[in-house]
């Protein structure tokens, strides 16, 4: 849970995501077609990804948990 608000809190917008998920494709895709500089994670190909998705998944309380949306630090 700490390490997924850290990197949550290190830039105004960061994506929780899985490199094959087709809905976190197209928030990728629209947050970088309003010129937004968002901070990406798929979960799929970090090591610690296993350990930051349960912490994703309570939080939301749903499964799966991507893409997960944070601005400023809280999520939504």
């Amino acid at each position: 849970m700490e390490k997924v608000m850290r990197l949550a809190s290190q830039r105004a917008v960061t994506v929780f995501s899985f490199s094959s998920c087709c809905m976190c494709y197209s928030v990728k895709s629209l947050f970088s077609e309003l010129g937004v500089d968002a901070a990406i994670h798929e979960l799929d190909e970090d090591p610690s990804g296993a350990e930051m998705e349960r912490a994703l998944v309570w939080l939301l309380g749903r499964k799966p948990p991507v893409p997960a949306i944070f601005i400023g630090g809280r999520l939504f």
